[in-house]
């Protein structure tokens, strides 16, 4: 029974482990288009998978004890909370864990190299643009492709 909490590496290990994998992962959803992430934050998601992959391993036995899955996703909790922190104090670090909000129509003009960046067809953007209400690109003063993946519009006073 008390193998079963024992670690199976340090604690400097373990942690260390953890925060490298968080890392890499962070960096890698952080990059992919908005559209594949939809409406949760990147770091949302890492936390989600990370430790749905930890808890798997930790109820099919994959991890070496339950002792190590505590810590690993005692590390991967922590983190989340600094990054949240981070970017709640020192907003200039926001570029680092939050998507920023790509623009894909200027002045009644569309950006399509935005739109090949980000994976949307033109088709995809017309339907967003008539669910705003707009069926003429001249009505909009700007479109963007959210960091949620949403398409908000902006259109010209009238």
């Amino acid at each position: 029974m008390q193998d079963m909490f024992a670690l199976t590496h340090s604690i400097p290990v373990t942690i260390l482990r953890s925060t490298i994998v968080y890392l890499i992962l962070l960096v890698i959803i952080r990059y992919l288009p908005k559209r594949n992430i939809g409406s949760i934050a990147p770091h949302d998601i890492l936390i989600l998978v990370v430790i749905g992959g930890l808890a798997n391993d930790g109820i099919l036995g994959g991890a070496d004890s339950v002792g190590d899955f505590l810590l690993m996703t005692s590390v991967i909790i922590g983190w989340a909370l600094v990054v949240d922190w981070l970017d709640y104090r020192f907003s200039i670090l926001g570029w680092l864990f939050k998507a920023k909000q790509t623009p894909l129509i200027d002045h009644g003009r569309i950006l399509r190299k935005n739109l090949h960046e980000e994976m949307i067809t033109e088709d995809e953007l017309w339907a967003a643009l008539r669910k705003h209400g707009v069926d003429n690109l001249e009505a909009v003063k700007s479109a963007y492709v959210e960091a949620d993946g949403r398409i908000s519009v902006i259109q010209h006073e009238k």
